[in-house]
């Protein structure tokens, strides 16, 4: 007597949780030689919304000389789906149709019954699309093939803007994006409606009583300078985004290549995040880039390519923009410990840096160096060398007269002529000080926020709100001013930024998450 097996109505019905995908497909990479083979005798729900109620798929499978594969293991494997950087099974086998959702499997095998007959529920998960089950049975001439259930998306509960936050120019146009997404982030093919919130003009010479920029559609025209809120409608469903109108203008900054064997690098980027240059550096290399006026050239920190260790000391160099060659800025035999904090005069193009210097019998104190722009003239600047009391950090004044100096943390003018110094503000952890093109404010950096002070020392306030934070990678920093004064390029809430130093309000710029330490094209 032929032994009986369960048939599709019977416990041995399996489950499977899959995603998406609507008919029965043949392999054609199979092996050559006797095929083994299935029909869909039932697919239920072939397209059902995401979370759908479990589809019934019922299959005969055929062996190699086209008999019923009676008692043969039949293996059901899950389509696996991304999303982003994850992937995962969109669908599970659970072993008693009854209770569909215990136990579940993202892979099981099970037998078909005397006929070659097998029955399985599909079970769709979150994911959207058109994923597969796929059947296999190695023991029956390789049979290998696949069912589709497509997936849609479950109702739209979000509009999704993108880039959520983004910049145009005065005068430039910038294409919105938008799509309304469910409670799992698939997205439908909903229509999606934009109108313009609410706007601030930031920056110099703006009208707070005018539009910052017009909507036509999907296009967003800048008028003038300032931020923009972005409203999106689909149905009832919402969301929004933000587009920064901001000046035109080329800034240089550091990729510091944190993670992973990345090495460092020089970056160009425009404000708007387009027409981005990139030249590598030497392995712990930080950079601190400053433009020398009228050349086209920069000139930064870059570690000699047979430094080891983070400890390297890094030589100054040029960096022409143009033809991305680099060439030392100074000579090698200077007598002095690594070159560091370039800073150039823009009347003369001369430079000042700061340097460890060797003392006999004693620790190596850092002082201030000058150099002509050739590098020849090469000068001890200044003060007299005391570990204790290191100086760094220069930057010059626009006349040339004076450095904004780092001495134990304390932000200090440096007189030129007499190597006096003058303790400026009171703020005790002083970074990045830098002269504003007028020469009467130098902006600071103190433990990731931001002040300015007047030149004499007077009326030292906080530069933006607290909020603004400095999120500078570690070792690094860097704010800069713009040519005419009316802008402050830093690193802040996790990109770069162009704040206005009147009203402290800042326009984050697009695509520069990664860099530090920005300096605007002179």
């Amino acid at each position: 007597m032929r032994p009986r097996f369960v048939s599709v109505r019977l416990a041995t019905l399996g489950i499977i949780a899959a995603g998406a995908g609507v008919a029965a497909c043949h392999d054609a990479t199979a092996p050559a030689g006797p095929r083994a083979s299935m029909r869909v005798l039932r697919q239920d729900a072939p397209t059902d919304t995401v979370l759908g109620a479990p589809a019934i798929l019922v299959l005969q499978i055929f062996d190699g000389a086209g008999r019923p594969a009676a008692i043969t293991p039949i293996d059901f494997h899950g389509a696996v789906l991304a999303r982003g950087n994850n992937t995962q099974f969109d669908l599970y086998i659970a072993p008693d149709t009854a209770r569909p959702t215990e136990q579940p499997a993202a892979t099981r095998t099970l037998l078909t019954d005397g006929d070659g007959r097998i029955a399985v529920a599909v079970l769709r998960r979150v994911i959207a699309g058109r994923p597969a089950v796929t059947i296999s049975s190695p023991a029956i001439g390789a049979l290998h093939d696949s069912v589709v259930f497509v997936t849609t998306p479950g109702n739209a509960v979000a509009v999704q803007v993108f880039p959520s936050d983004s910049a145009t120019t005065v005068g430039g146009a910038y294409a919105l994006g938008g799509v309304a997404i469910d409670q799992w982030e698939n997205q439908r093919a909903d229509p999606v409606t934009f109108t313009i919130g609410a706007q601030q003009a930031v920056g110099p010479g703006t009208n707070a009583n005018a539009p910052v920029a017009t909507l036509d559609g999907q296009t967003l025209r800048g008028l003038q300078t300032g931020r923009v809120r972005v409203d999106a409608t689909s149905g009832t469903a919402s969301g929004r985004g933000w587009v920064s109108v901001i000046p035109m203008a080329r800034l240089a900054a550091v990729d510091p290549a944190l993670a992973g064997n990345e090495l460092p690098a020089l970056v160009l980027i425009n404000t708007d995040g387009s027409a981005i240059k990139r030249y590598g550096l030497n392995r712990y290399s930080e950079g601190h880039p400053r433009w020398v006026p009228g050349t086209g050239r920069i000139i930064l920190e870059n570690v000699p390519v047979n430094g080891s260790d983070p400890a390297a000391t890094p030589r100054l160099a040029y960096v022409d923009t143009a033809t991305g060659a680099f060439t030392d800025a100074v000579p090698s035999a200077t007598g002095i410990n690594g070159e560091y904090r370039p800073a150039v005069d823009a009347r003369t193009r001369s430079l000042y840096f700061a340097a460890v210097t060797p003392v006999p019998s004693m620790q190596p104190g850092v002082s201030i160096y000058s150099a002509a722009a050739d590098g020849s003239g090469f000068t001890f600047v200044g003060p007299p060398v005391d570990p204790y009391t290191g100086v760094g950090e220069p930057d010059v004044s626009p006349d040339g007269a004076s450095l904004a100096v780092r001495r134990n943390g304390l932000l200090m003018r440096m007189d030129l002529a007499t190597g006096a110094l003058t303790r400026l503000g009171a703020r005790p952890e002083a970074d990045d000080a830098r002269w504003s093109p007028d020469g009467t404010r130098i902006a600071f950096r103190e433990q990731g926020l931001y002040w300015i002070i007047n030149a004499d020392g007077s009326n030292e306030r906080a530069l933006a709100e607290p909020t603004l934070g400095g999120d500078v990678f570690p070792g690094h920093g860097g704010l800069d001013w713009s040519p005419d004064g009316g802008w402050i390029v830093l690193r802040a809430n996790g990109s770069l930024q162009l704040l206005d130093p009147v009203s402290g309000l800042a326009l984050p710029l697009p695509g520069t998450s990664r860099l530090v330490g920005a300096v605007w094209s002179r």
